[in-house]
């Protein structure tokens, strides 16, 4: 007879637990996770105006609070890195203190005395000089991303994360930016730079053309085609370089939009009202709406316990309700499955939040434990125990746009008679 040890079955599920329900906080980034979408390096502006050495880019992924990115203006030129010096050449140090969301768009500002990163007027880390610093060339220069244990873009553990470039010579591309060892002369200076290893141009290395007079002093992204569906939209639109406004050298009075503010997600429906009434077994919900883009239809859920949902009944949208529209539905309480979902149900919802799978793998060991000195409970007497006047349901409205993305209500909370 094969015998179980309730310990070892707790400690594997202890470990299942562990290793599916906690996710790993790894703030390393890898080339394409961040992607620049804007610079202004014009100088002399005065102190109550914008700062000089503003960059602006664009998070690909969640970036935790503690990572580490460092800034260079360092050119990578032959082979090697052009060296630090004091006045030009340089590094600065971001350390994240509040976690930074994809789609979130980072403004850096690199003017010393000023340092700071802010995510829409708010602070979401802090930026400090590195032992020589850096300042934008406004004729053209170049600014890699990257991790580093020591600082350095050829450090130890170093890791290349994204670079931008605005310089031009008669040989800069795309693929290789300003080829540097090409031909005999290759022109070292501090404003230019090849793609150094580990970035690929296009993709994760930027080069954003060049203007009428060749040097360029800002520019950014001017997000053509928005709104974005998606990050793989997002990455298409800011490196395709007809999407970018550039600003000559000494233009003098215009200044490029640092941060872009053009990825903030347009809310295809505005919904002003959502409410239920149950009486006498028949369910009916009410709701309206402002203003609707790409609306395909909404779905009437229902709960006994508020986190587990069954869909009721559908509701098409409104064709072309623009202005928005008033919706109303009634569905019999007969047709909602409302006994319990059970443990069983628990555990084969799609677990896709940490504390759910947490949630489901505990009590499937609460099950296991308690199953060894009784029979189960039966699974379909969520009300049994509880008199009428404690029986309750939850309500919510789910709007499904065109594009499949799903938007949710607030919970009404219903006494069953």
């Amino acid at each position: 007879m094969l015998k179980i040890s309730l310990s070892r079955s707790l400690a594997a599920l202890l470990c299942l637990v562990a290793s599916l329900g906690i996710q790993k906080t790894n703030a390393q980034l890898v080339a394409g996770d961040i992607l620049f979408t804007g610079l202004d390096s014009q100088p002399g502006i005065a102190a109550t105006g914008p700062r000089f050495d503003r960059v602006s880019f664009i998070a690909m992924r969640e970036i935790p609070a503690n990572t580490v990115i460092y800034f260079t203006d360092r050119g990578y030129k032959a082979g090697t890195w052009f060296p630090a010096n004091a006045n030009t050449e340089g590094s600065v140090k971001f350390t994240v203190t509040t976690k930074i969301n994809p789609k979130d768009e980072v403004l850096l500002i690199l003017t010393p005395a000023f340092y700071d990163a802010l995510v829409a007027g708010a602070s979401v880390g802090t930026v400090q000089q590195e032992v020589s610093r850096l300042s934008l060339g406004n004729s053209g220069d170049q600014l890699f991303a990257y991790h580093s244990s020591n600082g350095q873009p050829n450090g130890p553990g170093a890791v290349l994360i994204a670079g931008l470039h605005w310089n031009y010579t008669s040989v800069t591309n795309d693929a290789g930016w300003d080829n540097l060892t090409t031909g005999s002369n290759p022109m070292l200076s501090t404003v230019n730079s090849d793609i150094p290893p580990g970035l690929v141009g296009g993709q994760s290395a930027f080069w954003i053309g060049t203007t009428a007079s060749a040097s360029t002093e800002s520019g950014s992204f001017n997000g053509a085609g928005k709104p974005y569906g998606s990050l793989a939209q997002i990455r298409v639109a800011v490196l395709n370089r007809s999407n970018w406004t550039r600003y000559d050298f000494g233009n003098g009075s215009a200044n490029a939009t640092v941060p872009t503010n053009h990825f903030f997600d347009a809310l295809p429906v505005t919904l002003t009202d959502f409410s239920a009434t149950l009486k006498n077994g028949i369910l009916k919900a009410t709701w309206k709406t402002q203003s609707e883009i790409s609306n395909s239809h909404f779905i009437v859920q229902s709960s006994t316990d508020g986190n587990t949902w069954k869909d009721i009944a559908t509701k098409n949208a409104v064709p072309n309700a623009t202005s928005g529209a008033s919706y109303e539905l009634e569905a019999s309480i007969e047709t909602m499955s409302l006994a319990g979902f059970g443990l069983l149900g628990l555990l084969l919802l799609p677990l896709t939040k940490k504390r759910y799978r947490i949630m489901a793998l505990l009590l499937f060991a609460s099950w296991f434990v308690s199953s060894c000195a009784k029979e189960n409970a039966d699974e379909d007497g969520f009300f049994d125990n509880k008199p009428k006047s404690h029986r309750n349901i939850y309500i919510r409205l789910a709007q499904v746009d065109l594009n499949g993305t799903i938007t949710y209500s607030n919970v009404v909370n219903l006494k069953i008679d």
